[in-house]
């Protein structure tokens, strides 16, 4: 799964399997921002998965329901 970890400037840091990329915040598609889920389309191109994003956020806000009631 790849996902925005932070963004400063005109890049995104993203959070990969295998460790942390700087990607080109012209490189990806859609609203990019903390916590996005991205879809790799190749040649260096990314989309923001908005569906991955929202369920990942539906969890996390879940978790922390379930947490502090």
């Amino acid at each position: 799964m790849l996902i925005i970890d932070r963004i400063e400037g005109n890049k995104a840091t993203v959070e990969t399997p295998e460790g942390h990329v700087d990607v080109a915040l012209g490189d990806i598609e859609g609203k990019a921002r903390d916590g996005a889920v991205l879809t790799d389309k190749g040649s260096g191109k990314y989309a923001v998965d908005e569906a991955g994003t929202k369920e990942r956020s539906d969890k996390a806000a879940s978790r922390t329901k379930s947490l502090f009631g």
